[in-house]
This record gives structure tokens, C-alpha cells and sequence, in this order.
């Protein structure tokens, strides 16, 4: 995380849009899935994309993280101080969390309420399963 930086065929761009929301004090929003990282590879640990890597961790300079949600925040933090603007407020569109660069709650947005039966599974089976309620009203989790 501490080495990441915009991707080169997008990287002047990023700059200037972030630049842009630092100078208007405006936010940048980032969706983080975790399970996507897992989803694409046979070989990535599901305990780091599900929040359940106490027990192993990743280390980074003197940073430690038990999961890929954590590091990924902080790769955007890295890339963000490499153009000047590390201290742009973040908001993370779908998913509740704090992290180690920034030790404070970030804020969040909730993607959906309700599972969606109807979406399109292109992507994967779990499109339908992102709401916090079922598609009958059941409550998730508790």
C-alpha cells in the first residue's frame, strides 16, 4: 500500500480530477470490494477478503493489515500523497470500515437495502446478493 500510485495510463488524469475535488473541497468517493479480489483468484485467501485475517497479516513498513480492504484504502491514500493531495477526504461508497493510515471512522454510503433478484449475474452469482436485507425483508445479519 505505501508504494501505490494511479495506474500510468491514467495517472495524469487521476491527478488532475483529485487535484480538482482537493482545490474545490470536495470529496472523493472509492467503492472497495474485498470479495472481488477473492472472486477473480483461486489462490487469493479468503480470510483476507472477508475480514478474518487477525490471526495472519500483511505487513507494510510498520502498517499491519488483516485484510484487502484496509490495504486497498491505504494504496489510494499512498496515491493520492504522490500527487499532493493526501489529506483529500475519502468517503467509501459501499462498505463500512476504518483504517490504518487514517485511524478515524470513514464515512460511508450503503450500496442496497434490499437483495436484488433480478439483476444481471453477468459478473458473477453475488451481483444479486450485495443488500443487507433479503429479497423477502429477512434481515442479514444482526
Amino acid at each position: 500500500p505505501s508504494a501505490g500510485m494511479f495506474r500510468s495510463d491514467i495517472g495524469d488524469l487521476m491527478a488532475q480530477i483529485v487535484q480538482y475535488l482537493h482545490f474545490h473541497k470536495a470529496p472523493f468517493t472509492d467503492n472497495i470490494y474485498p470479495f472481488l479480489s477473492f472472486y477473480a483468484s483461486d489462490d487469493f485467501p479468503v480470510y483476507y477478503a472477508l475480514f478474518d485475517g487477525f490471526n495472519t497479516r500483511t505487513i507494510d513498513n510498520v502498517i499491519s493489515y488483516s485484510n484487502v480492504f484496509d490495504a486497498n484504502f491505504d494504496t489510494l491514500v499512498s496515491a493520492l500523497t504522490i500527487v499532493n493531495v493526501g489529506d483529500l477526504p475519502i468517503f467509501v461508497g459501499e462498505g463500512p470500515i476504518k483504517e490504518p493510515r487514517r485511524p478515524r471512522f470513514i464515512e460511508v454510503y450503503l450500496f442496497g437495502l434490499v437483495d436484488e433478484d433480478a439483476k444481471s449475474i453477468a459478473p458473477g452469482d453475488f451481483e444479486l446478493h450485495w443488500g443487507l436485507f433479503s429479497y423477502d425483508g429477512q434481515q442479514k445479519d444482526q
